[in-house]
């Protein structure tokens, strides 16, 4: 086999991949956006003090609001509420064997 392989050219039809690539970052920009607003109001809260960062936090907060009163944050919170309660569980169970 010679090095670098001669592949085929792409069929007809064939989606762009840069468009292909474009679009997989977006909807998962969108679905973080929508299900980890949390997050999202996390990280902006650590950024350094400033005016605009002041404008920041009030609209991720607010931004953060409207997907908990749409329910979106259910699936995080529920994730969330396991992973503590078995840390908890295991933090119980080693001390237990102490």
């Amino acid at each position: 086999m010679d090095f670098p392989a001669e592949f085929p050219p792409d069929p007809e039809g064939t989606p762009d991949p840069l468009r292909w690539t474009s679009r997989v970052i977006a909807l998962t920009t969108l679905a973080l956006a929508l299900l980890n607003a949390a997050a999202l109001a996390s990280w902006i809260e650590e950024l350094p003090a400033a005016a605009s960062t002041a404008r920041a936090i009030a609209a991720a907060e607010a931004w953060q609001a409207g997907t908990t009163q749409l329910g979106l944050d259910a699936p995080r919170t529920a994730l969330r509420n396991a992973w503590q309660r078995a840390e908890a569980a295991r933090w119980q169970e080693t001390e237990a064997q102490r």
